[in-house]
């Protein structure tokens, strides 16, 4: 899953951001990070607070 670059129970926060809105988003909608929402959801408020990254977590989140 390209930058979902995981074991079971970690998740490269970092590496994961890196990538664009769209796929990050895509990957946050498909719930294929629902494991690691909240770590992702802090990042990036730390970070560049992108709005369609942080909608996809909050979208997401409202659905777990």
């Amino acid at each position: 899953t390209g930058a979902v670059n995981r074991q079971t129970d970690r998740l490269n926060v970092t590496d994961f951001l890196k990538g664009g809105v769209q796929d990050i988003a895509d990957k946050i909608e498909a719930g294929e990070v629902d494991d690691f929402l909240e770590a992702i959801a802090m990042a990036e408020s730390q970070g560049k607070g992108r709005k369609g990254v942080t909608d996809a977590i909050a979208e997401r989140m409202s659905k777990a």
